[in-house]
């Protein structure tokens, strides 16, 4: 099983904090209190049995130990699960939030995780995302759309620069998004292999105007389409 992601209010709390040298400019930038800038950073410092501010002359200096822990922190933000955590906090109403509870952000946790496999990528949810292969990263795109439970999904040319097998690979997942989350989904494609594969309702492009519109065999047959994309290979295809 995964292992949880990490709480967000503390960890954030704590990198503002860091980062601004300030609990006050943390708050700011938060939105938040000073106050529970500080609250969640001493439950922090609770939770770790460690030390990670000293107040020297009214300016708050982070220890040893919370350089260390800093770094783990901001790792941890550019993991898979964690952003797309962020992205479903984000379409609640509110990118972070101090106050929520652990419930809430257990429903954050396994939503992110439920979509991060869906998209196939539950083998690598404490992967870095920028650590990925690039077929991996296209996929994750897609996650993390789908953490805003969009009506509509805009593809541009998902497929480019990967390999046939880790193409073939993402067209089925987006045909199996398709079929199971019930959501319009509009992609440009030039690979006419995939295109008739997976489209029911196809518009070719011709120079910025609509050449032709209808079914993968009605596209195929259309003889303007044929003049200026397909050729005779496809056309015979279809017969």
């Amino acid at each position: 099983m995964p292992r949880r992601l990490p709480p967000l209010n503390a960890l954030k709390a704590f990198e503002a904090a860091a980062r601004h040298e300030s609990f006050t400019r943390a708050a700011e930038e938060l939105c938040v209190t000073q106050g529970a800038v500080s609250h969640q950073v001493k439950a922090l410092e609770a939770e770790l049995g460690l030390k990670l501010f000293n107040r020297e002359r009214q300016r708050l200096v982070i220890t040893e130990a919370g350089r260390a822990y800093l770094v783990v922190v901001r790792d941890a933000f550019d993991r898979i699960g964690d952003g797309t955590e962020r992205l479903l906090q984000r379409q609640r109403g509110g990118s972070f939030d101090f106050w929520r509870s652990r419930r809430v952000l257990d429903s954050f946790n396994e939503r992110a995780l439920s979509l991060i496999a869906d998209v196939g990528l539950s083998d690598v949810t404490r992967v870095t995302a920028v650590d990925l292969p690039y077929g991996r990263k296209r996929a994750l795109e897609i996650a993390t759309t789908l953490a805003l439970d969009p009506e509509m999904l805009l593809l541009d040319e998902p497929t480019a620069g990967m390999g046939p097998e880790e193409r073939w690979r993402m067209i089925d997942k987006v045909r199996e998004l398709w079929e199971t989350q019930k959501i319009t989904v509009v992609f440009i494609e030039h690979d006419m292999d995939i295109v008739f594969k997976i489209a029911p309702k196809i518009v070719v492009l011709c120079y910025g105007r609509i050449l032709a519109t209808g079914t993968p065999d009605e596209i195929r047959n259309n003889s303007a389409v044929i003049d200026a994309y397909l050729g005779t290979e496809h056309a015979g295809a279809a017969a």
